[in-house]
């Protein structure tokens, strides 16, 4: 969805993975730092192979990036 509204992709992304695995998130590297812990503890956990996906512009790929190589994850 281009432009899509954070409701509507929200309440699309906990059709398909279940509400305790969604979270909306205002501030982009709290959201990446949030979800790279869960995907961490998932991992361990379960041993499985958790990932991270980050959607956006180009310009919010370039900034998530950013955050990612800063913090080291």
């Amino acid at each position: 969805h281009r432009a899509a509204d954070v409701d509507e992709l929200k309440s699309e992304a906990m059709e398909i993975f279940g509400s305790d695995r969604v979270y909306v998130s205002d501030d982009l590297e709290q959201g990446i730092t949030q979800a790279v812990e869960m995907a961490r503890t998932s991992n361990a956990l379960n041993d499985s192979s958790t990932a991270v996906l980050i959607a956006g512009s180009v310009v919010s790929a370039g900034e998530a990036r950013a955050i990612i190589r800063r913090k080291g994850i």
